[in-house]
């Protein structure tokens, strides 16, 4: 008992290591005067609504990447962020959406240029985290705080980060890294069991060239 509560244990410090790690980097990146990476995000006019027989897919050709819009929902183009809207989405109440159960979903791509040959960028960090999770994958199953897990996107492999709240699943991240390029997805807030099948209905359209 003593052995596995020291190997949990282990588990976690390597977890909060790697994951405080990346969080440093982005503070000391973000408010240093001397950067450590180059993070360049995907602008909104980069984006392309495309309607076809088969439905309605956003694309960003320069970023080789696609997805399914939903019968029904509506895309909304900010400055480095993509949203996809269910129908009962109130832009103007959206804890109130969330409780009647809508569903949405947002995107958010981005390019880590290496400034430091000797310090990870954050695609790096997140294959690291991959590696570590793979290797403890048996144990991590029992972790609800969050729930992190690696899958596959498009036959990339991806981390997935699945935040409680009250028994329920309240939020869902997924990370994919293709080279220094790195594909962000995140449910928002979840108010319905529909909305988790939902967002796992989007990522399965998700198609990344690159």
């Amino acid at each position: 008992m003593k052995k596995k509560a020291l190997f949990y244990s282990g588990i976690a410090l390597g977890l909060i290591l790697i994951v405080g790690g990346i969080l440093w980097l982005k503070d000391r990146n973000e408010n240093s005067g001397n950067p450590i990476s180059k993070n360049t995000f995907a602008k909104a006019e980069s984006y392309e609504i495309i309607d076809t027989p088969d439905g309605k897919f956003v694309e960003n050709n320069k970023e080789g990447f696609k997805i399914s819009v939903p019968s029904g929902w509506v895309v909304r183009k900010y400055e480095e962020e993509l949203d996809l809207l269910s129908p009962e989405v109130d832009e103007n109440n959206i804890l109130e959406s969330v409780r009647r159960g809508a569903c949405g979903l947002s995107i958010e791509i981005y390019e880590s240029e290496k400034v430091n040959s000797e310090i990870t960028t954050f695609a790096e960090d997140l294959r690291a985290e991959m590696d570590f999770v793979e290797e403890n994958a048996e144990e991590y199953r029992e972790n609800e705080h969050p729930r992190i897990e690696v899958i596959t996107v498009d036959n990339k492999k991806a981390i997935k980060r699945t935040y409680m709240n009250n028994g329920q699943i309240g939020i869902i991240e997924v990370a994919i890294p293709a080279g220094e390029t790195v594909y962000s997805l995140s449910s928002g807030l979840i108010g319905a069991q529909k909305c988790v099948e939902q967002f796992d209905e989007l990522l399965a359209t998700v198609l990344i060239d690159k």
